[in-house]
């Protein structure tokens, strides 16, 4: 797999060119292995949002919609050999 190139500030108002290598998510700081399983959750960005219906919600007023709405928080799933940009090598 060849290295990514990301630009990154020198100090002195000038770009420069910093070579990085692409980590496996196994190898990567901000990767998490579920328990028994291959896959894991990446930890790079923080938690995606996501709204779930919930029929029949408890409401107050009897006018209003029998569905609420839920909030919930996931990382993403990734499998342990898939390389990316962004990883850390995790220091042993």
């Amino acid at each position: 797999m060849g290295d990514a190139k990301r630009r990154k500030d020198s100090g002195r108002g000038q770009p420069r060119e910093v070579k990085m290598s692409m980590v496996k998510c196994m190898d990567c700081e901000y990767w998490i292995e579920h328990e028994g399983e291959t896959d894991g959750v990446c930890h790079r960005y923080p938690p995606i949002p996501l709204l779930i219906p919930i029929p029949n919600a408890v409401l107050t007023k009897p006018d209003q919609p029998k569905v609420g709405l839920g909030m919930n928080f996931y990382f993403p799933r990734t499998r342990p050999e898939i390389p990316c940009g962004e990883g850390i090598p995790r220091i042993p």
